[in-house]
């Protein structure tokens, strides 16, 4: 006999899944980060130039122009892991974090 216990209740289609998904807003934040990454290949020569300029300016402004850059990629792969992945995978498989 399983202890494991299924939270979704054997229900695992996509419609299920983007439901908890918008419910929880990850699919919201996920796609903030993705316009965010797209924003910046858009306009790739404007960033570019600015975390040029800062660093001629000052270290300290070119590092905290370049973390600030990799925000958006940071969001959408933590969301997109531990968000769209491991969440619905612990749901699945009955455990908590």
């Amino acid at each position: 006999m399983s202890n494991k216990r299924d939270y979704l209740d054997g229900d695992h289609s996509f419609k299920n899944w983007f439901r908890i998904m918008w419910s929880n807003k990850y699919i919201l934040i996920f796609l903030v980060g993705l316009g965010g990454m797209i924003a910046q290949l858009i306009m790739w020569s404007d960033m570019t130039n600015m975390i040029k300029e800062n660093y001629a300016d000052s270290i300290g402004g070119g590092i905290m122009v370049t973390i600030a850059m990799l925000l958006p990629t940071a969001i959408a792969s933590l969301v997109a892991y531990k968000g769209f992945y491991q969440f619905w995978n612990d749901l699945k498989n009955g455990r908590s974090r």
